[in-house]
């Protein structure tokens, strides 16, 4: 077979339109098509029927593994292969994620540069099948599902419309380029290959990034570790998936100190499938470097939680672009950290969800203190559970 080489740059509108459709038909009817991403070229088939899978199995390779027998390639493809998932949410929903670590790694990175390794019931591959229609152990080797969802804008439309999951392995491994770019020659050396079945060459010439993702495996415990670093490292996942909650009083020596350091002791033992939380606080109106108020450590004191090394910090713009949520003590805070970025809305509220402020306890004595230390801990407390909850 002789395959179609595309130049997706010279196509656009209805052309478009027309080979997604073409594209899919093919991958439908078990052919192959060599595909870009974001990383680099892969070599795609439909997960639907053995004959596409069986057809990548079969190619030789320079440095070649133990490859299947025909008769069993589709279970023993997903050892080398990926289910290329045309979104996060799919993944979510079809494989039942509900670690909240799992849930944020995909949430932040697809689509993206990253090549998810996820371990699994046993009876995954029949959930597999029954939701996806592939062929049994196409996508699921071994009790591990290989995903990733590219970030290239042809090939997520293609993988919306193929009507089939599709499944791919990165086309270098062949022996005839396709890391970084295709070569003018491909054609001839697919020629040389009898029955490549490769129906499409679409070609977006280099990659971005012209490597390969990074490799996460997500553990049935809800952990995760970063398996292999290609595109991104391990310490810009680690910085990704943490999570800023940053309260904001005025002085930042009394109130958003007190809620900063409960938050930092109920979140001190949390478990591997959890997400890590960075908290921290800052003031409206602030004078940077003041410690906290007498009264505040002692009130915190008595609930044995330490206050730390607090120094005030003044407000400002990228405090509030890092956080993920922010927890204003009053209204007015609320409006003022508005009044500084208003794009911020959706992450902004109060401390108490029923829209209450919490008043400064400044030169009230040491008894108010406490008991805004503990309202501020049982409104934590209560938030803290319903997130661990709905994750």
């Amino acid at each position: 077979m002789q395959p179609t080489r595309v130049r997706l740059k010279d196509i656009s509108g209805s052309r478009r339109a027309e080979l997604v459709a073409d594209v899919s038909r093919a991958l439908r009817s078990g052919q192959l098509a060599i595909i870009p991403t974001e990383t680099v070229y892969g070599l795609a088939a439909g997960a639907h029927l053995h004959a596409g899978l069986q057809a990548i199995a079969a190619l030789p390779r320079p440095n070649p593994r133990e490859l299947p027998d025909p008769a069993r390639a589709a279970r023993s493809l997903a050892a080398f292969s990926t289910w290329h998932a045309p979104s996060g949410e799919m993944i979510i929903d079809t494989l039942g994620l509900t670690h909240p670590a799992h849930q944020r790694l995909i949430e932040r990175f697809t689509p993206g540069p990253v090549r998810f390794l996820i371990e699994t019931a046993e009876d995954i591959d029949k959930i597999l099948v029954e939701k996806l229609g592939v062929v049994p152990g196409a996508i699921d080797g071994s009790g591990v599902v290989s995903v990733r969802v590219p970030d290239h804008p042809f090939t997520l439309e293609l993988l919306a419309a193929a009507g089939t999951p599709v499944i791919a392995e990165r086309f270098g491994v062949f022996g005839m380029g396709g890391d970084r770019e295709l070569g003018p020659n491909i054609e001839s050396k697919l020629a040389a290959i009898s029955e490549s079945k490769i129906a499409f060459i679409l070609d977006d010439g280099p990659t971005r990034f012209g490597r390969p993702s990074t490799t996460i495996r997500l553990k049935l415990d809800g952990g995760y570790e970063i398996e292999e670093e290609g595109v991104l490292e391990a310490r810009s996942i680690r910085r990704l998936m943490g999570r800023v909650v940053l309260f904001v009083c005025t002085g930042n020596t009394c109130r958003s100190p007190m809620a900063e350091a409960l938050a930092r002791s109920m979140l001190s033992g949390a478990h591997a499938g959890e997400v890590l939380t960075r908290v921290t606080s800052a003031g409206t109106s602030a004078v940077a470097g003041e410690q906290a108020n007498p009264d505040a450590i002692r009130a915190l004191d008595a609930l044995g939680v330490s206050m730390g090394t607090h120094r005030s910090k003044i407000l400002n713009r990228q405090m509030i672009a890092e956080a993920e949520v922010i927890f204003a003590m009053t209204q007015s805070h609320r409006r003022a950290i508005l009044a500084i970025d208003p794009g911020a809305a959706d992450k902004v509220e109060t401390l108490d969800p029923t829209g209450a402020d919490i008043p400064d306890p400044i030169g009230a004595g040491l008894d108010v203190y406490r008991k805004t230390a503990e309202r501020m801990a049982e409104l934590l407390r209560a938030r803290f559970n319903r997130d661990r909850q709905q994750g």
